[in-house]
């Protein structure tokens, strides 16, 4: 089909009648290769691809081109009474397009398309949107990104993480592939921009390109909607944690304490002596607790602690229930802290037994009945630090006059693009690239006076969740990046920084 395309086209071009034999041969080539698990794209192998690249790459190429630069001319003739937009969907999408992509897509192919035009002809394509170019021209810019410059097909990438937006706006509600299809697109576009502004060749170009602003915008939205739907997220638990304390529950996490009086028998150590049944119900792991080794003989067991001591050691509870090594299911095992550091009897393994993981002489071992939580007073000193917490977000919200990047729309918008799991791949990408983007003075002035995108990452990067942990980080990558420009001091970076320092450690 290849060498019948070849023989048959005299201008090194497919024309557009359906009975030329060029024309017949493309079709049926794109059909034959057509992947079965996605109609949308072609399966080519590496040896296919090289061959059909050496017979037809060149023809494709022009007509491919061809057929841009004459809808170019129509638009520019036309331009105020047609939209050409679903002309340049229809040249992206057919047979020749897709099987020019589907070559480009392998590697070793990419120098033999290069000099007959290929690689213009694949980024016009991408820039319509077209996944398939996309990520051919990612490729590209992996092994070689002046070269993707040299074609202007960083514009084109660009072009196409631009109108996600707007192709997003159009989709409809329950367009989920289309949606993730989108998601993709996004994601490879903002990781080959990325790689471009890190490049010492092709970083000018990119950064000094009309689309840039576009593209920073489109990176902020993204980053600001997932900080939305976390902080969404957090203040529908508080309130769900506050509902249970007013019908009387106990807390389960240490860090809920702040919200309710301990219970007045455990935090004092009046009342009853919980029994074994109801102990663990008392204490969580996780709890801050007193352990006072200067009890009354009768319900002190032997000490966790150097005989003859008259101390109160505090720790963490890293263990609740039985042990190997003793009778009952009352113990407790505590990893001390503080000043108590270091007087322990073991490491939080006991005969050969592991029950967690401290360090030497860190850990002990005691009834529930030495144990108390932590007194009131460090649960106030709690509550006031949460409070401090909790102003450096009123202070950083309160500033709103500077240049805002982002909407709220485009926050709901963007809102639908972010993967439902703990995925943040897309969110982290974005953040690389506003870093990359944050070395050029206009556009790290403009991440700095955007409200939504500061206020957003220190929403962020106040919660507590092991799952947050990476993409806290590369939020706090970025803000640090601004502390290196300054020329006075922020007093909001300079709290939100502090208070990551306190909270943390």
């Amino acid at each position: 089909l290849s060498a019948a395309m070849q023989g048959g086209s005299e201008e090194n071009t497919i024309d557009e009648n359906e009975d030329s034999l060029p024309r017949i041969c493309v079709e049926s080539l794109a059909a034959i290769l057509r992947d079965k698990n996605k109609p949308d794209e072609l399966e080519i192998t590496a040896l296919e691809a090289r061959i059909m690249a050496t017979a037809i790459g060149k023809i494709l190429s022009s007509t491919v081109l061809n057929r841009f630069f004459t809808q170019a001319s129509l638009e520019t003739a036309f331009h105020t009474l047609v939209d050409h937009s679903s002309d340049r969907l229809a040249i992206s999408q057919s047979p020749e397009a897709r099987l020019l992509c589907s070559i480009a897509a392998c590697s070793e192919t990419l120098g033999m398309l290069q000099s007959a035009g290929g690689l213009e002809a694949v980024g016009l394509i991408a820039g319509e949107g077209e996944l398939v170019a996309i990520r051919a021209i990612q490729k590209a810019c992996e092994s070689n990104p002046k070269s993707i410059v040299d074609v202007d097909a960083h514009l084109s990438i660009m072009d196409a993480l631009i109108q996600v937006e707007g192709k997003l706006s159009s989709l409809a509600a329950d367009a989920v592939s289309d949606v993730g299809k989108l998601r993709e697109v996004a994601a490879t576009c903002i990781q080959t921009i990325a790689i471009l502004t890190q490049n010492k060749e092709t970083k000018l170009a990119v950064v000094s390109s009309e689309q840039s602003f576009g593209c920073l915008t489109t990176s902020a939205c993204i980053v600001s909607a997932r900080a939305k739907v976390l902080s969404q997220k957090s203040e529908a638990i508080k309130k769900d944690v506050a509902s249970v304390v007013e019908q009387g529950w106990t807390p389960i996490n240490e860090t809920l304490i702040n919200s309710v009086e301990a219970d007045a028998s455990v935090s004092t150590g009046s009342g009853p002596t919980p029994t074994a049944e109801n102990a663990n119900t008392h204490l969580q792991l996780g709890d801050l607790v007193i352990v006072d080794s200067n009890l009354p003989p009768s319900s002190n067991p032997p000490s966790p602690l150097k005989s003859g001591t008259n101390i109160a050691v505090e720790g963490i509870v890293a263990h609740l229930g039985a042990v190997k090594f003793a009778r009952g299911d009352d113990w407790i095992g505590i990893r001390l802290t503080g000043s108590s550091v270091g007087l322990g009897r073991n490491n939080g393994s006991v005969k050969g037994v592991h029950y967690f993981d401290c360090g030497d002489k860190n850990g002990v071992f005691t009834k529930r009945n030495n144990v108390k939580r932590q007194e009131r007073e460090e649960v106030v000193e709690s509550e006031e630090k949460k409070e401090s917490e909790v102003q450096v977000v009123e202070i950083a919200t309160e500033e709103h006059n500077s240049m805002s990047l982002v909407e709220t729309r485009q926050e709901q918008l963007w809102g639908r693009l972010l993967s439902t799991d703990y995925d943040f791949a897309l969110e982290r990408d974005s953040l690389s690239l506003l870093l990359s983007f944050s070395s050029s003075k206009p556009h790290r002035d403009a991440l700095m006076n955007t409200d939504a995108v500061i206020n957003g990452m220190i929403d962020v990067i106040q919660l507590h969740s092991p799952d947050l942990a990476d993409f806290q980080c590369h939020a706090l990558g970025l803000l640090v990046s601004f502390t290196l420009h300054l020329h006075k001091p922020d007093v909001k970076l300079t709290e939100i920084l502090c208070s990551v320092v306190e909270s943390r450690t």
